[in-house]
């Protein structure tokens, strides 16, 4: 849904004219809205719906919050702090599942409901997103800004991540 407001100035003859046009509401459909985006960035989208628990209490809530930040921050071109608000988005998740914010004890609670291989693997990939949230938050360490493509992965690996992790490891399921 798009909003367009205009505040014309009309003048006759060095006169100003009392002009007001009200504000204008577009609703485009979304495949619509899709292929105008590829055409006007030259790329391809696709709309990945991600289905998140609603049992896992105001932590997770606080989580996503972080998360739609992140959408906003690149929105406005503020790559690095994107990728900072997926590492808080992850902490916010770790306390919503009582699981410590470290890798071997992530790991360790992850074996509980899937395989060794698996629970590293899932372990490693929030330890990875965490570290890219790292750089940025210790700036001394960080290797130049993050671009919008990395910014895009972070935040839509983390939207990923935290859902399995609750699906995953919500002890009120």
């Amino acid at each position: 849904v798009l909003f367009l407001a205009l505040w014309p100035t009309l003048v006759r003859a060095g006169e100003f004219l009392d002009a007001e046009i009200g504000t204008i509401h577009l609703s485009i459909p979304r495949d619509r809205w899709l292929a105008l985006l590829d055409a006007l960035a030259k790329v391809r989208h696709a709309l990945i719906e991600v289905p998140y628990p609603t049992s896992v209490g105001e932590e997770f809530t606080t989580a996503l919050a972080h998360l739609k930040e992140a959408t906003g921050r690149i929105d406005r071109g503020d790559y690095d702090e994107a990728i900072a608000a997926c590492r808080r988005a992850i902490e916010a998740t770790a306390t919503a599942l009582g699981i410590k914010n470290q890798s071997d004890a992530l790991q360790a609670t992850l074996v509980q409901h899937v395989d060794i291989k698996r629970a590293k693997a899932y372990a490693g990939i929030v330890t990875k997103i965490k570290e890219l949230g790292n750089f940025t938050i210790h700036r001394a360490k960080a290797a130049g800004t993050y671009s919008r493509a990395e910014a895009r992965f972070a935040v839509g690996t983390t939207h990923h991540v935290i859902t399995l992790l609750a699906f995953l490891c919500d002890s009120s399921k």
